[in-house]
């Protein structure tokens, strides 16, 4: 008796050890079962391997908590720990091939747990000769609900954080096509502005990018969209702190009043470098001379944000006057993810787009 208890004190506190055995990595990592209740990309700081490897817990849907050494440079308050919420496909724990990544971005005042909503979705419409991770990334700042996925000195360097953590995490320690050709990007509203945005910035790390009501604004339709915010001040003081950041404000960024004023109207254009300037942006874009291989972008007919669909025409226009292949896709309905989403256009748009072969 004494000898089997001496045995298990010995093992337990042998488990113990190994378990608080520390990570060194920048980028620190948890791996949890997700729920609903809660090119190579640029060097990273740091690429080690995490203490325990996400891959080897068999669940098909895993949330990963990060601990960011950029977001921690946010100035707001905001925890640098955030989740990252991964669909691995059926075939993952059955083989040893490598897959395609798409990183999907949520709206304004979601979460990523919108890939927990779609993982059986996912499982009925992949094909086992077209199979990819996704990957929600969590994109909520402290008080607000929503970073924009841009580098910012209030909220913290997000689209530093996308491309230089996010993606050499998933590369390093998910059996992944750790090439642009075969990863792809896509989101909804807010995270439809950062799919395209993103993708513009980084063709070397991005081939495609699917983009389904996405901020996107004419320049002389700000009033227009000031309007459709006028009651919702969580909106704009994030917008605000995205794009006008200002550390010496009250809200710690500076809001437009739409009075004419040079004050004003410099304001203004910090606000419009953010949904607008959009024909400076593919500018940008087009003289990195590295081509996206497919774009889509979907808006709703009925959006109640109207310059959202006209924004979404307008860069389509900008788009075929410069030659850049792509397709707009008008629907009947407002500004939401339709039901069909997945089956009708998340899985067939990658599944043409990215490459599965090494």
């Amino acid at each position: 008796m004494k000898r089997r208890l001496f045995l298990f004190t010995y093992f337990f506190i042998f488990s113990l050890l190994i378990g608080c055995k520390k990570n060194d990595s920048a980028v620190d990592s948890n791996t949890s079962e997700a729920t609903e209740a809660s090119g190579q990309p640029s060097e990273s700081n740091t690429s080690s391997t995490p203490s325990a490897s996400p891959a080897a817990d068999e669940k098909h849907v895993q949330d990963v908590t990060l601990t960011s050494k950029l977001l921690s440079e946010a100035t707001d308050g905001s925890s640098p720990e955030k989740h990252i919420i991964l669909y691995l496909p059926p075939s993952y724990f059955r083989s040893e091939k490598r897959y395609p990544v798409v990183y999907y971005f949520h709206g304004f005042g979601d979460t990523p747990y919108y890939i927990n909503l779609a993982e059986k979705d996912f499982e009925k419409n992949m094909k086992d000769s077209a199979e990819f991770i996704v990957v929600g990334v969590d994109g909520r700042t402290k008080g607000s609900n929503g970073s924009f996925y841009v580098n910012s000195p209030v909220t913290g360097a997000w689209e530093d954080y996308v491309i230089q953590e996010v993606i050499p995490y998933v590369d390093d320690n998910y059996r992944t096509l750790a090439n642009p050709e075969s990863r792809g990007i896509t989101g909804f509203s807010m995270g439809g502005f950062a799919a395209i945005n993103l993708a513009l910035l980084h063709p070397e790390i991005f081939s495609s990018t699917l983009s389904l009501c996405p901020g996107l604004l004419k320049d002389d339709e700000l009033q227009i969209a000031m309007d459709t915010w006028s009651g919702d001040t969580t909106f704009k003081t994030s917008y605000g702190q995205a794009f006008a950041p200002n550390p010496d404000a009250e809200n710690l960024c500076d809001i437009p009043t739409m009075d004419g004023s040079k004050e004003d109207n410099e304001i203004c254009e910090k606000w419009l470098s953010g949904f607008g300037h959009l024909e400076e942006k593919v500018n940008r874009y087009l003289e990195k001379k590295q081509p996206l291989h497919n774009i889509q972008i979907i808006y709703g007919k009925a959006d109640g944000y109207t310059w959202i669909p006209e924004g979404s025409k307008y860069f389509s226009e900008l788009l075929n006057e410069k030659g850049i292949e792509h397709t707009l896709t008008e629907r009947l309905d407002g500004h939401l993810i339709p039901n069909d989403f997945v089956e009708t256009y998340f899985v067939p748009f990658f599944s043409d787009g990215l490459v599965f072969e090494e």
